[in-house]
């Protein structure tokens, strides 16, 4: 069994180096500060700067990338946690906690599994971690979940999921107030999701809601032909000039009123068959491409 090497211990307590700070490098260091005091009770420092040769701590740094990779390097003087990105360092002390027996199962307290140490150590070596997927997010698909959504972002940052895709629902046909719930809580939450380096996506099937069905009553052809006439039911005419700039301007309002989205999810209306246009000069293009002609 190979010999782990100590960096909290009976006198010994080591510095959180960090080399470069950034909002989400320093939320990184202070949740390693706060998860190892709660393993050991003691409080390691957090200082700014680099480590003399031959000097023990926890040196964090990391690289201008897009990656949330990280790598960790255990030898008998320090620990080095090395993230391809800010987020990347992120992933690496969640990844160390991890290992010294950390989990997170599901939102809040108690879900959360903390060990208590006297002595905390790592085996010595390398460890280089890439994710095989890029994007990995959390879908918050109905409003009861906007109530715990803090809880949600802190559960899905420490699963190393890098966004979380808000999905209005039930619709507002269905009296959802997803969207009011929404603007309501946005401001508090937005800061916790940009310091963890996670994005905001937004949206679902809202690309029917930019063409009102009430302009069904002296807009017709705007809306779709279901082989014998038009209807006000699902998606849209893609040929309508008139559709294409009603829904337009109104997606440029819901984008303006959204500053805190990075993604939008904008889909049509999820019907079997596609729910689309059969007018002569729709009829012959398929679902998906009077989707993507819409978008």
């Amino acid at each position: 069994m190979t010999e782990k090497v100590s960096f909290i211990g009976s006198g010994q307590t080591c510095p959180i180096l960090l080399v470069r700070d950034h909002p989400t490098a320093r939320f990184a260091a202070e949740e390693l500060q706060t998860y190892l005091q709660r393993i050991s009770d003691r409080a390691l420092p957090i200082i700014e700067g680099t480590l003399e040769e031959g000097s023990p701590g926890i040196e964090m740094l990391y690289e201008e990338g897009g990656s949330d990779g990280f790598v960790r390097q255990v030898s008998a003087d320090r620990i080095r946690l090395i993230g391809r990105s800010p987020r990347g360092l992120l992933c690496a002390v969640y990844d160390l906690l991890e290992e010294l027996g950390c989990h997170w199962y599901y939102p809040g307290d108690q879900g959360e599994r903390v060990p208590r140490q006297a002595v905390v150590g790592l085996p010595p070596g390398i460890k280089d971690e890439e994710p095989f997927l890029c994007g990995r997010g959390l879908i918050l698909g109905h409003e009861r979940y906007l109530k715990e959504a803090s809880d949600w972002i802190d559960w899905a940052s420490k699963n190393r999921l890098n966004y979380v895709f808000f999905h209005p629902f039930p619709p507002r046909s269905w009296d959802g107030r997803y969207e009011r719930t929404w603007h309501r809580i946005r401001r508090a939450i937005t800061p916790e999701l940009q310091r963890r380096g996670m994005a905001i996506e937004y949206g679902g099937h809202l690309l029917a809601d930019f063409l009102p069905r009430r302009m069904f009553l002296w807009q017709r052809e705007a809306f779709r032909h279901n082989g014998r006439r038009r209807t006000a039911d699902h998606n849209m005419c893609p040929s309508s000039p008139a559709a294409l700039r009603t829904i337009r301007q109104r997606a440029r309002k819901f984008f303006l009123a959204h500053p805190e989205v990075d993604v939008f999810h904008l889909w049509p209306d999820d019907i079997m068959g596609g729910g689309w246009c059969l007018c002569p000069s729709c009829g012959h293009l398929s679902a998906s491409d009077q989707a993507l002609t819409v978008t």
